[in-house]
């Protein structure tokens, strides 16, 4: 699933060190304790993690498979509607998707893990209108990550051919995700950099995506900010997304929510310093009662000044 909301949770570190805040920006944010981390930073994808994450199936069910596992079999489906501008222009390509299948079949959520950004759209609204027949460990239903591949081909008529699904072909279960990868939280890779700027009343974080680059602009006073974010991939992409923020000591702890497709939307993401680390957790809720949630922890590294 690719890189949909947030609950942010920030912990500063200044870019000479560990400068602290003013103390009208403490008295603000109600927090004893915050430093400042803006400036320039590199992904370490080494060290990304996911963790909560279900069992992980791709394409249509073929039987019982290793495990005593079933995987979800399709029972409503929904054709993309090609994208006119993609048609005209012979755009075509495979769209990756990573859908988030709950106990009764239902898709959850979404995230593109391999895009096309003019297809990824279209793809990820025909996807939300599947209906499954729920996957089943030994007789019962479990949640999976269900990964699906639409295939968009245009043909000398102008018409596309209808998208095609890979193979049964069981992936590992939870627990981590390879680095650089989605995992379930809802969103695609995180990005390679970060460029953060702070200043007593926020902070702008300025990410780059396969359409240039975007900016995310949260508020320390608890106040609602909106973003539109179109790099986070899957059910966030485009969608207009509330950050509401607040101090947890040392810690910025937004709530981003947007309405998607399939209804509400929450995501936790907590970024803090960590020496000379910043690390980035994005939370989603668990997709059954008693499940743990999926988080994924991504670290970052200071730049170096040159």
């Amino acid at each position: 699933m690719r890189n949909p909301l947030l609950i942010v949770a920030v912990g500063l570190a200044a870019a000479a060190g560990a400068a602290a805040l003013p103390a009208a920006l403490r008295a603000q944010a109600g927090a004893s304790v915050a430093t400042a981390f803006a400036g320039e930073w590199l992904l370490d994808s080494a060290r990304t993690v996911v963790t909560g994450v279900p069992l992980r199936v791709t394409g249509p069910a073929r039987g019982t498979g290793s495990g005593g596992v079933t995987p979800p079999e399709k029972i409503k489906d929904a054709a993309p509607v090609y994208p006119r501008e993609a048609q005209v222009s012979g755009l075509g390509g495979l769209v990756v998707l990573e859908a988030l299948i709950d106990t009764r079949g239902n898709v959850l959520d979404i995230e593109v893990v391999r895009s096309v950004p003019q297809l990824d759209g279209a793809a990820v609204e025909a996807v939300s209108k599947w209906k499954y027949r729920p996957a089943t460990k030994d007789g019962a239903p479990i949640p999976v990550l269900l990964t699906v591949t639409l295939t968009f081909q245009t043909t000398a008529s102008g018409t596309f051919s209808r998208p095609s699904v890979p193979p049964d072909v069981p992936l590992p279960a939870g627990g981590s995700r390879a680095p650089g990868s989605g995992g379930g939280a809802g969103f695609g890779p995180p990005p390679v950099t970060l460029a953060i700027e702070q200043d007593r009343d926020g902070f702008k974080i300025k990410r780059p995506w396969s359409g240039g680059s975007e900016t995310a602009v949260y508020r320390f006073d608890g106040s609602r900010r909106e973003n539109r974010l179109r790099g986070l991939g899957g059910m966030a992409s485009g969608r207009e997304l509330a950050f509401v923020s607040r101090w947890d000591g040392n810690k910025l702890v937004t709530e981003i929510r947007w309405d998607s497709m399939l209804g509400p939307q929450q995501r936790t993401e907590t970024m803090a310093i960590d020496g000379e680390t910043l690390v980035v957790e994005v939370s989603r809720p668990a997709p059954e009662d008693g499940a743990p949630p999926i988080i994924r922890k991504t670290v970052y590294v200071r730049k170096p000044a040159r």
